[in-house]
């Protein structure tokens, strides 16, 4: 954040912010290697928000509008207007996940970023499609462009941040079904869907699980989930997280899941003792793999604390494994 307002200011060059985002990205690859994270990311510190990268050129019928509230988080995105046909010229992303490939041993272990095609059309403001399931379809005839030409880097995974789709009905999550089956086409074993900031939406995961063989990661931690328990609240979190996977355990039996147990947006640290208790508990409903990871982007803590986050995933990996 600090190198981001730097080089808004003139402060620092656009080669030297370019330099810093690399070297902060390095670190915090290095990080998770050292602490045998099945499944790395890069983070998002290139991107100045979700769709930010979708305003260098790639694709026509689209201009940014003035900042506005991310979700319930300290952050903001500038707000994309949809003014034209959304036409795919050339990846938007796809030069940015070379960049970080350049610092990864092993790219079948890296994921990628992607916003998800119904939370780009609803955090837009449409002035050209006649309705918004039109530029739905649009948006993920789009993506999907993006999505094959990062996965054709040979990257393991591409994750898709999806969290508007945390907000939807079961009828109109039902109506996008056929445009998600058409975005991810033959990859749905290398996507990784994430609809933070919010307990989980049993319609929308039952919906994209219906699409193939995807892994679906669950907010377990978040600040404003839980009937107000969080990790300040160790036994009440538990208890409401068991709950809650109680109430999915008709979804998740048989599923790829990734356990968003670290809460992004907490720098305080969760208990090893609860966490474990959770995934016990989370393995009992059957999954076909589980996951453990954060429930959002790191990029909402401080660096120190992410750090400090990825070697708590680190560590409770370590014990899970070595307790059978």
């Amino acid at each position: 954040m600090y190198a981001r307002e730097s080089l808004r200011k003139g402060v620092i060059s656009q080669q030297e912010y370019s330099r810093m985002v690399e070297q902060k990205v390095v670190k915090i690859m290095t990080l998770q290697e050292e602490f045998g994270i099945d499944v790395i990311t890069g983070g998002a510190y290139g991107w100045d928000d979700i769709f930010s990268p979708f305003f260098n050129g790639g694709v026509t019928g689209l201009q940014r509008d003035g900042l506005i509230r991310f979700f319930d988080n300290n952050t903001y995105y500038r707000k994309p207007v949809i003014i034209g046909r959304l036409e795919h010229r050339q990846s938007s992303v796809k030069p940015m996940v070379e960049g970080v490939l350049k610092h990864v041993k092993e790219p079948s272990k890296f994921k990628a970023f992607l916003p998800g095609p119904y939370t780009f059309a609803a955090l837009s403001e449409n002035t050209f499609y006649p309705n918004l399931n039109s530029l739905i379809s649009d948006l993920a005839g789009l993506l999907r462009s993006e999505l094959e030409s990062i996965l054709a880097l040979g990257v393991g995974y591409v994750e898709v941040c999806d969290p508007s789709l945390g907000w939807l009905e079961p009828a109109k999550v039902e109506e996008l079904k056929p445009v998600y089956r058409e975005f991810l086409g033959d990859n749905a074993h290398r996507v990784w869907f994430t609809i933070p900031f919010r307990e989980p939406n049993p319609s929308a995961l039952k919906m994209l699980l219906g699409l193939g063989d995807v892994v679906v990661s669950l907010d377990l931690s978040s600040t404003t989930l839980h009937r107000g328990a969080n990790v300040n609240d160790n036994p009440g979190w538990l208890s409401s997280a068991k709950s809650i996977l109680n109430s999915l355990s008709s979804v998740l039996g048989g599923a790829r899941v990734d356990l968003g147990l670290v809460d992004s947006r907490n720098t305080l640290l969760e208990d090893v003792s609860y966490a474990k208790q959770l995934i016990d508990h989370a393995l009992g409903l059957h999954p076909k793999e589980v996951y453990l990871s954060n429930n959002a982007s790191l990029d909402f803590l401080p660096e120190p604390v992410a750090f400090e986050k990825v070697r708590l995933i680190g560590r409770l990996k370590m014990e899970v494994n070595a307790s059978g």
